[in-house]
């Protein structure tokens, strides 16, 4: 029963983390698109270079967090499947 509920407390955790992860790629590629704009507008070619670079950094945390979530799903799987074959 308590590795029931390590194990139901921990997957909580991950999946917060995982949704947080991604929310904060999403956020930064929205920041990085406002300043890209903004360096295109005002001819601000630093300030254009940050933002594609945080915009870049943005998708490498969403794709990385969708990553980890596949993970961890296939995992949790195989271990049903094999708390299944051993019982």
């Amino acid at each position: 029963m308590k590795k029931l509920i390590a194990l139901g407390l921990v997957a909580v955790g991950s999946v917060v983390t995982f949704e947080v992860l991604r929310r904060k790629g999403v956020i930064a590629q929205i920041g990085g698109k406002v300043k890209e704009v903004v360096g295109t507008i005002t001819d601000d070619p630093a300030l254009k270079v940050e933002g594609m670079f945080e915009n870049a950094k943005g998708k490498v945390m969403e794709v990385t967090s969708k990553t980890k979530d596949a993970l961890h799903k296939a995992f949790d799987k195989a271990q049903e499947e094999a708390d299944e074959t051993l019982s």
